[in-house]
């Protein structure tokens, strides 16, 4: 079985944004953690981008 190295990251969520991921973790059947990684995935990618 293959490992990949991972790491972990801390952020504070104003309880608003906390409900929206929450909502759309149950609506999709994804966990709120996929979510919070593929978020960050997608921003770095439109960054890196517009960066060129």
């Amino acid at each position: 079985m293959l490992r990949f190295a991972m790491s972990v990251m801390s952020v504070r969520l104003s309880d608003e944004i906390e409900q929206k991921r929450v909502q759309l973790a149950q609506l999709t059947g994804r966990t709120k953690s996929w979510l919070a990684k593929q978020a960050t995935q997608d921003y770095l990618a439109l960054e890196a981008w517009q960066i060129g």
